[in-house]
């Protein structure tokens, strides 16, 4: 079966590879002797999928770029507000601003785009740490 394609950011083919591999082998991890088996998901996966999102801003429509930007916004805060991150009260006051900038360009009419993935990336960065 094939995936469909996604973006027009470059061709497209080297991505839908990796996804293709990483579903073959995601599907190949889980069936051992017959029995399904839990496959661990990284909790860095939502910081690897916003960066990549972030990637597509520039090649989306602007109804997609909304789309995306409340899709990283989403993982973003989902991600910043995970139990086991721990911080100190000046680097949860950096987060809260960060997504409190996130959200402001969000809101506008006509989204700034450069503004929104500098904030992110910033966001990201910090919350790599963790």
């Amino acid at each position: 079966m094939d995936l469909p394609t996604y973006g027009t950011n470059g061709d497209g083919s080297e991505r839908l590879s990796s996804l293709r591999t990483a579903s073959a082998h995601l599907f190949e991890a889980g069936l051992r002797d017959g029995e399904p088996e839990i496959v661990s998901v990284s909790l860095c996966q939502p910081l690897s999928i916003s960066t990549e999102m972030l990637g597509s801003l520039t090649d989306a429509t602007p109804a997609g770029q909304r789309y995306l930007m409340i899709k990283i916004v989403n993982l973003l805060r989902d991600e910043a507000l995970r139990p086991s991150v721990s911080c100190t009260v000046g680097e949860g006051e950096l987060v809260s601003r960060c997504l409190a900038d996130l959200e402001h360009a969000l809101a506008r009419l006509a989204p700034d785009i450069g503004a929104f993935d500098a904030s992110a990336r910033i966001l990201i960065e910090i919350l790599s740490f963790f």
